[in-house]
């Protein structure tokens, strides 16, 4: 995964020249109203106490205690928290790899969580965490892009987005050109264009699908296609395919970024203000229900939990949510096959409260919430 170039300076010129590139005082705006980023490998202390503990003594000037809530990611303990700095706010995921913590963080402008307008705050001069980009995200690139069917590797019969073109580097990730293989490739549908000239840039897919009557989400969905009108000049489009509490794992390209194959990204939801294209397909949806009899006790054992389900395909997955709203992904190993309409999730109870659980097919079709209560 590439990491963005940071430099952290004050503010104070109407232009600025940094490692020979001039930014103005335009760009310099647009990049503080763009979120930024990382990702990091943290040596894991011998006697970590816990995630938890960790977070509050290493984060201790930054974090609200309030944000602090455990989850898992990719079948990995996990925990997410957030603190804002200013206009802007941080939300993070750190990951217990066993020997090592993985740090995830997203960046972006505080406006964007507070309202779903898609307007950007103005910003005020002093220190500014400056990320100069090699290039943005959008449909149909100025970079020298060109139409073809195979970006970063990938092949994509049919596909109207184009790669794009760097400087010596053809035939590069973009993100349009791997949201709408996403679509082919899971849901079997093709998406629209919607004219040149920057009317099928990423930061339109939201507006133009609902106008086209494509069925959309405000909340987070996993098989979508996630939008974001703000994550660069021209937007943003990747495929959700984990929530963890306000973070998700996406699938993305992109413009002038990936080299090969698709980046896996933990992005706060925040980012993607605009929200969630849908399957128009016709399938049948999946349905869930509990199956277990007898109460649930809280442990910090894993526990398997059966459900009655109905439609639902091997490439299953199902979100989580626990008493205290945090959510969690199960996949793989955590969810059984399903046998005389019987299916086993494999989870830890380890809070009293209802929780609730969805299960999202691979085709882009989804259940309702089943709850079920832990003594």
């Amino acid at each position: 995964m590439m990491r963005p170039l940071v430099l952290t300076m004050a503010i104070s010129l109407t232009t600025l020249t940094v490692l020979g590139q001039t930014v103005t005082e335009d760009r310099k705006k647009n990049i503080d109203r763009e979120s930024r980023e990382i990702s990091d490998q943290i040596v894991r202390p011998e006697k970590m106490r816990s995630l938890r503990k960790f977070v509050e003594t290493h984060f201790a000037n930054k974090v609200d205690k309030d944000t602090i809530l455990e989850t898992t990611a990719d079948g990995k303990p996990a925990i997410t928290f957030s603190y804002n700095d200013g206009d802007r706010t941080t939300d993070s995921i750190l990951i217990d790899n066993g020997n090592s913590l993985e740090l995830h963080s997203d960046t972006y402008p505080t406006a964007w969580k507070l309202a779903d307008t898609g307007q950007d705050s103005e910003i005020s001069e002093g220190s500014l965490s400056i990320e100069i980009p090699t290039s943005e995200d959008d449909g149909f690139s100025n970079l020298a892009a060109v139409a073809v069917p195979t970006c970063a590797g990938i092949a994509s019969p049919g596909n109207p987005y184009p790669c794009c073109t760097v400087k010596s580097d053809t035939k590069l990730g973009n993100c349009t050109f791997y949201a709408w293989h996403a679509a082919k490739t899971f849901w079997g549908y093709s998406m629209p264009t919607w004219g040149v000239n920057g009317a099928s840039n990423a930061t339109h897919w939201y507006d133009k699908s609902v106008k086209s009557g494509l069925p959309t989400s405000k909340t987070p969905v996993l098989y979508s296609i996630a939008v974001s009108s703000t994550n660069s000049a021209s937007g943003h489009v990747a495929w959700p395919m984990e929530i963890a509490n306000e973070m998700l794992l996406v699938y993305e390209q992109g413009c002038g970024l990936t080299k090969l194959g698709v980046i896996q990204t933990w992005r706060a939801a925040a980012v993607f203000n605009k929200g969630y294209i849908l399957s128009p397909t016709s399938a049948p949806k999946p349905t869930i229900s509990l199956a277990t009899v007898g109460p649930l006790l809280k442990s910090k054992a894993t526990q398997a939990i059966q459900f009655w389900v109905t439609n639902v395909n091997s490439g299953k997955r199902a979100v989580v949510t626990f008493p205290d709203g945090g959510r969690a992904t199960l996949k793989d190993g955590q969810l059984s096959s399903v046998r005389n309409g019987s299916l086993t999730a494999y989870m830890t109870l380890s809070t009293r409260g209802t929780y609730k659980i969805q299960v999202f097919n691979e085709n882009g079709k989804f259940s309702g919430l089943a709850s079920f209560y832990v003594n």
